[in-house]
């Protein structure tokens, strides 16, 4: 009996000992892939910054873009501006030439 009991303890020894084993060997794996995981998080947050960057600096070309249309527009509304003021001037000037042509034949027919 107490044979079979070193016996039984010998192989309780011996599957604790590989089970150790294979936990240290699953450890090591699993580590290993954390390992890879991180890195491929890594790379992945390093691709979004550089894209964050290039859409940042994109976006700030079209800002500027959009300034730069702005300021045309805001200048192509001056100018227009200024063709409606020349344009009521002339149509004052026509008036006035208009009035003063009717005067004129008014004071001829009268001094005929």
């Amino acid at each position: 009996q107490v044979a079979v009991v070193e016996q039984a303890r010998e192989q309780i020894l011996e599957n604790a000992t590989r089970v150790s084993a294979e936990m240290d060997v699953l450890a090591r794996q699993a580590g290993g892939e954390a390992e890879e995981w991180l890195a491929e998080i890594r790379e992945e947050e390093q691709r979004t910054q550089v894209a964050e960057e290039s859409l940042a600096m994109e976006k700030a070309k079209v800002a500027e873009k959009l300034a730069a249309v702005a300021e045309w527009d805001s200048k192509i509304a001056g100018v227009e501006l200024e063709i409606a003021s020349v344009e009521t001037q002339e149509a004052q000037r026509e008036e006035e030439f208009a009035e003063t042509r009717k005067n004129v034949r008014a004071y001829l027919e009268a001094h005929q």
